[in-house]
């Protein structure tokens, strides 16, 4: 696992002035508050959070004016059988706040973390503004148009995946899970459901391609909640 590590480092736009610094346990009450103000109907759990700041191969960058949090941008890495990859996975800016072009600097200094790792963000398909922030720091929106499914109940049954299945653990800021990549098969999301056990996950998910149907109607079919529309934003090392 690499170790992660951020200078800290000044923003300036026009008169106002940002530190972006890579976010601590100690942080974890401020953070929620600020998530609370991105997405009020989102809950936010400091406890949560105070141990994923922590974990191994995990970043979150934070941009900071006078003493106050606005910004922030979380990061882990996963591993795939291409490789390691650079999630970019949840991106927010007080509202009070937006206009500035700090989600921009927070990418940006994210991406020096890990330059020689490929990054991916996924992002709703009606989100512009996240869009246009990705498209600035280089990266470039790849077809087709995702589907994301997710599901909070174990599924207590053996159930064994394909071997083309690829079941990650991510431990985010939001909750920890298991999510399903490559197969989608009945017993690909039976498996992965089956690992929401003793408190290890919150939740089970899968991000399937619009246009294969027949896997979209087999989450459904095991329990899984469509959520919304995506789309993979990428930028290769």
């Amino acid at each position: 696992m690499k170790t992660l590590q951020l200078s800290p480092t000044l923003y300036r736009r026009e008169q106002e002035e940002f530190l972006l610094r890579p976010a601590s346990s100690a942080d974890a009450p401020a953070l929620a508050e600020l998530k609370r103000a991105v997405w009020p109907d989102e809950e936010s759990d400091p406890r949560h959070m105070a141990g994923v700041l922590t974990a191994e191969g995990h970043l979150t960058v934070v941009a900071e004016t006078a003493g106050r949090l606005v910004g922030f941008l979380d990061n882990f890495i996963t591993y795939s059988p291409q490789g390691e990859r650079w999630e970019v996975d949840l991106l927010g800016v007080h509202p009070g706040f937006r206009g500035r072009r700090i989600a921009e600097a927070m990418v940006r200094a994210s991406l020096l973390v890990a330059p020689s790792i490929p990054a991916r963000a996924l992002i709703q398909t009606g989100n512009i503004a996240s869009q246009t922030t990705f498209s600035r720091c280089g990266f470039s929106c790849a077809e087709p148009i995702q589907r994301l499914y997710v599901c909070s109940e174990g599924y207590l049954q053996p159930a064994q995946p394909s071997p083309q299945a690829v079941c990650l653990f991510v431990n985010t800021l939001n909750y920890a899970g298991y999510w399903l990549e490559k197969s989608f098969t009945i017993a690909d999301l039976q498996a992965a459901r089956g690992k929401i056990k003793n408190g290890e996950a919150d939740l089970a998910g899968a991000v399937i391609p619009a246009n294969q149907t027949d896997d979209c109607q087999n989450a459904g079919q095991c329990g899984y909640q469509f959520i919304a529309e995506y789309q993979w934003w990428e930028r290769n090392a």
